[in-house]
């Protein structure tokens, strides 16, 4: 389940990432065509501060998602399609051939017992604690920036926020969604501080309570 999960849970991330970034660019957009008290919300200091907080956490949770995903490429579920024959393979036989030959095979008892091996079998302790604990931080780090963002949105824009139109308050509805599938953040940070915080602490015990 880690290993799958550790690779799904960078994708999430990139969806918190992404309402984070359309919460910001909506209450920048307002900033830029607001008056309030005489001069446009964007030039007052207040507005700038809690922008540029915005700006910082899209930035983050794209460098937490994009840190585990090279993390899947080296060391998980993608590692395969480094190797050149894989990517020549997948780069340059024809769609109609991967489609009824490549497949097929690997939807096969015989496909699945080699995809096994070759990723299960072969996959360090060390390679899942790393892309499983890089996974629940991309997952919950995104997510959370989601629903941040979209609050932030939500104050600096007030009463016209609410409406429709202005997509501030779907992007908090879509980002709240987010901090509960593939394993909730609370999980994520559990699984996160089991597979990297707290690896070289044999004392520590996890999910017992």
């Amino acid at each position: 389940i880690d290993y799958v999960f550790s690779a799904s849970r960078a994708g999430v991330g990139a969806f918190g990432t992404g309402v984070a970034r359309g919460a910001f660019e909506s209450a920048l957009n307002f900033a830029a065509e607001t008056e309030v008290a005489g001069k446009l919300l964007i030039n007052h200091e207040w507005a700038q501060c809690l922008l540029s907080q915005m700006h910082r956490n899209v930035l983050v949770s794209r460098y937490a998602y994009v840190e585990s995903n090279y993390a899947n490429g080296m060391d998980g579920m993608f590692k395969l399609l480094q190797v050149k024959p894989t990517y020549y393979l997948t780069r340059y036989t024809p769609s109609v051939v991967l489609k009824k030959v490549v497949t097929p095979l690997i939807g096969s008892r015989l496909g699945t017992w080699l995809m096994r091996k070759i990723h299960c079998d072969r996959q360090t302790k060390e390679e899942i604690e790393r892309t499983s604990g890089l996974g629940s931080l991309a997952k919950f780090t995104g997510t959370d920036a989601g629903v941040k963002n979209g609050q932030l949105a939500l104050d600096l824009m007030g009463q016209a926020g609410l409406r429709q139109d202005q997509i501030a308050e779907k992007h908090l509805r879509d980002a709240k969604l987010m901090q509960i599938y593939e394993g909730t953040n609370q999980l994520n940070r559990l699984n996160l501080f089991k597979c990297l915080t707290a690896r070289n602490f044999p004392q520590v015990n996890m999910f017992t309570d």
